[in-house]
């Protein structure tokens, strides 16, 4: 298996446990006798590889799932058949042969709501969201109180910048499902986007209180402060998000980077970003804003020490980024 992810652990653990039962079945194959027996007993096996595959493709070892749910029967399988291999390629980033293969799902199983969520996906992670969202409004016709479906939607309406239209979709599956995080966290990137900090700030400060907080809420709540004026504030968040996931998200590192970078303290800032690159090798935005910062290091400044406007719009450029990053789901 691929570099393991302690959140991963239960996964993992669950692999295995089914990996045994898949084993016994397909001893149990070779006993069983009768075509309707067999195929009973090929459908428990095709079952327990699909259960297996899936997990893969939650962990990211979307390689390995492909090649489980290519193994399995279309005839039997074919709808689960082509929703993970779907998701595989998508998650692989072969998005041309993607929506080959689900298009061709969709015409054997057109009412099938996943397929046309998967498809979806496929171009809300080509960042084409406007016909991601036109799928995901078709997904909605047919299981109109999916939650994860009214939450691909909010995320395509968001991706294409209509965040008044996205706002009331989050905040009715957020009402729906307070225990669900990550819809209040993107009630809070709304409203962040529509210019309204103070009101982000209260749905990130909400999870943080709860015990229940991503890095993505950390990222929010940085740029509530950021955005308020509160640079202190702003810091200290930026350096608790870093200090509870060092290893997750590299934009932790940019944010804190970037404001010291903006304050002038450019050794704090070179030693942040370094240390997030050592985290997370090769990464664009990180690279781009140490080069920045040793710029305007080597450059002699016998004034304030402040960066200069070309820097700033840089890190402006870079804030923007930062702040529209994607974030959906599969439906299973």
């Amino acid at each position: 298996m691929a570099r393991k992810d302690p959140r991963h652990s239960e996964i993992y653990k669950e692999v295995k446990r089914l990996r045994a039962k898949l084993y016994k079945a397909k001893k149990e194959l070779h006993e069983v006798k009768g075509n309707n027996s067999r195929n009973m007993a090929q459908g428990h096996i095709d079952d327990l590889k699909s259960q297996i595959a899936w997990f893969f493709l939650d962990v990211g070892e979307y390689e390995k799932g492909f090649v489980l749910y290519g193994s399995m029967s279309w005839k039997i399988q074919g709808e689960i058949k082509y929703l993970g291999l779907g998701r595989a390629l998508t998650g692989i980033g072969h998005y041309d042969e993607a929506v080959k293969l689900l298009k061709r799902g969709l015409g054997r199983f057109p009412e099938s709501s996943s397929l046309l969520v998967a498809m979806g996906n496929v171009y809300h992670q080509s960042g084409n969201y406007s016909i991601s969202l036109k799928y995901f409004e078709q997904a909605l016709a047919f299981d109109p109180g999916d939650k994860l479906i009214l939450f691909s939607k909010a995320n395509a309406l968001y991706g294409l910048k209509l965040y008044e239209d996205a706002l009331p979709v989050y905040q009715n599956i957020a009402e729906q499902y307070p225990d669900e995080s990550l819809f209040i966290t993107q009630v809070g990137y709304c409203h962040l986007q529509m210019g309204y900090p103070e009101d982000a700030s209260g749905h990130f400060k909400s999870l943080l209180n709860k015990g229940c907080a991503g890095s993505d809420d950390y990222n929010g709540l940085y740029w509530s402060y950021y955005d308020m004026g509160l640079k202190d504030d702003a810091i200290e968040t930026a350096k608790e998000g870093i200090r509870k996931f060092p290893k997750d998200d590299p934009a932790l590192y940019c944010n804190l980077g970037a404001v010291y970078f903006e304050q002038g303290w450019l050794s704090d800032a070179r030693d942040i970003v370094s240390k997030g690159l050592k985290k997370f090798p090769k990464n664009e935005g990180l690279e781009e804003l140490l080069k920045a910062i040793e710029d305007e290091i080597d450059k002699p400044d016998d004034n304030d020490k402040k960066p200069p406007i070309k820097e700033i719009l840089i890190i402006a450029a870079l804030i923007k980024r930062l702040r529209n990053k994607r974030i959906f789901r599969h439906k299973k």
